[in-house]
């Protein structure tokens, strides 16, 4: 990418270049080290560790990766300063044409079409920079790392995949540890972003871009049709989605059915999920000629022991398993084998087996070993536990605990370098204290008795599997251990505190408003006289040229290169150098925000701290927004805060400016519909119009449609009306709409209210005709034994009218025509409106039909 911004760099070309050579001879270094005999081996190591054989190569490589960085940022200053250059060249223009028109004419041309050369490399520079920006801002996520990540583990055949022209090949891993991408949207935009490129981007492609640039927060829906647009000119698409069962809540749900809707109007799409069974059910509903394989089998029970020995024969290789006798394999391989009888079913088995090696790697001979296989733990929870009880024992509880709650917490892994910095931090304290770091942070993961992980390329820090964050967020069995388990929410908003706490430090504060002095500026052509040392001809006539220069005359165009770049080099550098300095930095500007909804005045210790920092235009805290392009109260922010829960958010909105703020005339209803119950207690503190028309309905109505009786309380708590009509002809009441909702309990808490069962006259259904065509029999007699009249007038349904029988007899409810005739309803029709015979004989529902002729004999 940095070379596509800045062709015309060769210094950055030989850079990268040199930068990618270091790391083919180191590469080549390690092919040589693992293919050395065994001899050579044991002799090179009497004389040399393995880091220090291999640190000439990685300080190399660090001397490239830093002189990549330091030509990038000249790269960027050149294009800057040919940028200033063309605007003097402008200003230049125009005081020449003043000057005469004939001057100016005689050098039009030459000059024109330079400047006409930079417009355009100008134009294309930044036509570049603006697709790479908008496809960033469609989706940042990493999704190459964890393929990367299985392939090492696992799966070192995969091939990574590439795109051709009309063929893609799209793949996403969930993570249990990266919130982030447990989320829909999180997963369509990495699918997208797999399909485009910056150098081909099309017209209607950047529209989409720009529209999800100015949407904060695009729904699902849109994305979808987005993606169908990829998907339309491609001979094959194929989709793989590893770990679907991962997502909370609707997320998966949500997924398979857009897959779906796409799949049925684009058969070239090849869609692979993998997932556990719990998904079944719901990707064969949207699938239903899907093939389906699973591992859940008892076949599978012959691999468990090639498992057992393969890890076992590994780990003496590797000479963390330590046996005087090689037929001790076997006897490992049986023990673990019997001890994981009835679990080859089970998802954590493999997990299982891991821990039970680890154990016996601890041992010392092969008695203890013997011992250890004889006293195996039964569960995967035992097995924990004995894990816990040894570190309690080494005196280590303390640091485990909280590196257990951080990586519990932490919305993605996090690096070894961060979890070292941000481990003993405390909420409020005022500035970094790295005296307070722990020594040998790499030792952590024998701290924690291998219940977390540090992966050896990317070095983040993770537990091993996450049944490990299950099990220590959920409750204790052994008292002496309860110190390690956590609550997820208090671990969620202590490790948001320390968010907070951390990017107020003072000493990141004076470190941004620190600026050095700037360099005396000097010409270029000292330089040369200074190199020549005044010894030779050249260097004489070099100053003379520079006497003459003095002459003459200068222009606007010719400013100080050095005062340029020195300048552009301190405002680009400042932040990237304080968050090289400090590793948690990057991490906690980019989770802070998202990260602190629950956030509370009273509960929260970084209240204040976090209110400040959110009204502040401080460059640490990134924002999906820019603070100095919008109004904290700007409708797409109102918008964001409402759909991403920020309770702490929408209320900051409301305290500032309430009134100013358009898109909070109809919050209320939107908050009251969506279920938001914290955003409604927000909105009535903030004083909010509870009972305001907001069409179509009001927010008791929007709670009584969505079924939220919280809310609906809290509302009529406030002084809600139940008995309001947003528009007296063409609208529904509270107790219509609670029944169209078809939550029983609020339609019992309107009418405990005083809504009106008998509304007066209305050309719409009643809320028994409503509850009567549902066919909700509980609903039908919970409004008749509240005085509901069984032959009010019909009311429309579409262009239709039903009377409360006519509309049972029209869905086929049985049970509810049986209650409505048993209350007294007539048969005849009324008033235009269709015989409940007809209604029922029409669409076929012949249990019914016989009813009412039985009721009309009667």
């Amino acid at each position: 990418e940095y070379e596509a911004l800045y062709t015309t760099s060769t210094r950055l070309q030989k850079a990268l270049c040199n930068f990618h050579a270091a790391i083919v001879r180191c590469c080549k270094h390690v092919v040589e080290v693992v293919s050395r005999q065994w001899q050579a081996k044991f002799l090179n190591s009497l004389w040399q560790s393995f880091e220090q054989e291999f640190r000439p190569d990685m300080d190399d490589i660090r001397r490239c990766s830093s002189n990549v960085k330091e030509e990038l940022l000249l790269a960027k200053a050149q294009a800057d300063y040919q940028d200033q250059q063309l605007q003097g060249v402008e200003r230049k223009e125009a005081s020449d044409y003043r000057r005469g028109l004939t001057r100016f004419m005689s050098r039009m041309t030459s000059n024109m079409d330079k400047t006409e050369s930079m417009q355009v490399q100008r134009d294309e520079r930044e036509a570049r920079e603006r697709r790479q920006q908008l496809l960033t801002l469609h989706s940042s996520h990493d999704y190459l790392t964890p393929l990367w990540q299985s392939r090492q583990k696992r799966h070192s055949d995969t091939a990574e995949t590439k795109k051709g022209a009309d063929i893609f090949k799209t793949f996403f891993f969930l993570r249990f540890d990266d919130e982030q991408s447990l989320k829909a949207d999180t997963i369509l935009r990495s699918i997208i972003r797999q399909t485009l490129d910056t150098t081909s981007l099309s017209a209607e492609t950047t529209a989409w871009l720009h529209k999800f640039e100015h949407a904060l927060s695009p729904d699902l829906t849109e994305l979808a049709e987005f993606l169908g647009t990829r998907m339309r000119f491609s001979k094959a698409f194929y989709i793989v989605i590893d770990g679907l069962d991962e997502c909370k809540q609707m997320e998966p749900k949500e997924l398979i059915r857009t897959h779906a809707s796409l799949i049925s109007v684009k058969p070239k799409v090849k869609l692979l999920i993998i997932s556990r069974e719990s998904l079944s059910r719901v990707i064969k509903k949207h699938f239903p000629g899907v093939a389906h394989i699973s591992i859940a089998c008892q076949s599978a029970q012959g691999d468990i022991a090639a498992y057992i020995k393969a890890t076992a024969e590994e780990r003496i290789e590797n000479e963390d398993l330590a046996v005087r006798n090689r037929g001790l394999v076997n006897e490992i391989t049986a023990a673990l084998v019997n001890g994981s009888d009835g679990m080859y079913t089970h998802p954590h088995l493999e997990n299982w087996v891991t821990f039970q090696i680890d154990e016996l790697c601890s041992t010392h001979s092969n008695d203890d070993i013997r011992r250890a296989l004889q006293n195996l733990p039964e569960s995967l929870e035992e097995t924990f536990n004995r894990a816990l009880d040894r570190i309690l024992k080494r005196r280590e509880a303390k640091i485990a605990q909280r590196a257990f709650t951080w990586i519990g917490a932490a919305n993605r892994p996090l690096s070894l370098e961060q979890l070292h910095e941000v481990l003993p931090i405390e909420i409020k304290q005022p500035y970094s204290k790295p005296e307070q770091s722990l020594n040998r942070i790499k030792n952590i993961q024998s701290w924690c008795e291998n219940l977390i992980q540090i992966d050896k390329e990317l070095r983040i820090v993770q537990f091993a599997h996450h049944s490990i964050s299950q099990f220590l967020s959920g409750k204790p069995h052994q008292p002496q251990l309860t110190k390690f388990h956590f609550n997820i929410k208090k671990a969620d908003h202590f490790t948001r505190e320390i968010y907070i706490t951390y990017l107020s430090f003072s000493n990141f504060q004076t470190a941004l408003t620190r600026r050095s002095r700037p360099l005396k500026p000097f010409k270029p052509t000292n330089i040369a006289v200074i190199a020549l040392n005044n010894k030779s001809g050249l260097a004489t006539s070099v100053s003379r040229l520079r006497s003459f220069s003095r002459t003459s005359r200068e222009t606007p165009a010719n400013f100080e290169v050095t005062r340029f770049l020195e300048s552009h080099r301190k405002q680009s550098a400042t932040v990237a150098q304080v968050q090289n300095e400090h590793p948690f930095l990057a991490y906690a500007s980019e989770g802070w925000l998202l990260h602190s909804s629950a956030f509370e005045e009273g509960k929260s210790k970084t209240w204040y701290t976090w209110r400040n920092l959110m009204m502040s235009d401080n460059e640490l805290a990134q924002r999906p927004w820019s603070h100095t392009q919008h109004p904290l109260y700007d409708e797409r922010i109102v918008k964001w805060a409402r759909e991403a829960k920020h309770y702490a958010l929408v209320g900051l909105i409301l305290e500032n400016s309430l009134s100013s703020c358009p898109d909070f005339e109809s919050a209320l209803e939107q908050a009251a519909l969506s279920g938001h119950d914290q955003v409604v207690k927000r909105l009535l503190e903030a004083k909010a119009e509870v009972n305001r028309m907001a069409s179509p309905r009001t927010a008791l109505q929007a709670a009584a449609i969505g079924g939220n009786l919280e809310i609906f309380e809290r509302l009529l708590e406030a002084g809600a009306e139940v008995n309001v009509r947003v528009d007296a002809d063409h609208s529904m009441s509270t107790l219509e709409m609670a029944v169209e909702g078809g939550c029983l309990d609020v339609v019992k808490r309107a009418l405990e209210a005083g809504s009106e069962v008998n509304p007066k006259a209305s050309m719409y259904l009643t809320p028994l005709q409503i509850a009567a065509r549902q066919g909700h029999l509980a609903l039908v007699d919970t409004l008749l034994r509240a005085g509901a009249h069984v032959n009010a007038l019909p009311g429309f349904n579409g262009d239709t009218k039903l009377s409360a029988l006519a509309g049972a007899a029209a869905g086929g409810h049985f049970a509810v025509v049986e209650r409505l005739l048993q209350e007294g309803a007539s048969l005849s029709a009324n008033r235009d409106g269709i015989p409940p015979l007809d209604a029922a004989a029409k669409l076929g529902h012949l249990d019914v039909v016989d009813s009412l002729l039985e009721a009309a004999t009667k």
